[in-house]
């Protein structure tokens, strides 16, 4: 976790840099994947879940950083020092509708009966991808 941390502040501080920020997003997603893979064989701790859900929303603070071609506001990108009256949009990542969506979830763990009874635990998996 201290680790994340101290990741995100060089990478998606006040001060942002492409160098800094695509390894970052590199490292954050290999994360996420390491994460699923220990909660795979040890069960989902408190722990795995947070550093999980903090991995994944790196990732999309350093994914919209990389898609900004503009500083704005009090983030300063050293790769486009201006602001751009043209870039003034939404900070909402949205992609194109597409004719077919398809969303697949695996349990990757449950300490329960899948019940959902309070204390219980479990890990999910959900990926979600868009076909043309």
């Amino acid at each position: 976790r201290s680790e994340l941390q101290t990741t995100m502040w060089k990478a998606a501080g006040i001060v942002r840099h492409a160098d800094a920020m695509l390894p970052a997003l590199s490292w954050m997603r290999a994360l996420q994947s390491d994460v699923e893979d220990l909660a795979a064989v040890h069960g989902p701790s408190t722990q795995l879940i947070e550093l999980r859900n903090l991995a994944t929303v790196g990732g999309l603070v350093l994914s919209s950083a990389l898609s900004r071609k503009e500083s704005r506001g009090g983030h300063y990108c050293l790769d486009y020092p201006e602001t751009l009256p043209a870039e003034c949009r939404s900070t909402i990542i949205a992609s194109p509708v597409k004719k077919k969506s398809t969303a697949v979830s695996q349990t990757l763990f449950s300490s329960g009966s899948g019940g959902r009874k309070r204390g219980e635990l479990s890990l999910t998996r959900s990926v979600w991808w868009e076909e043309e």
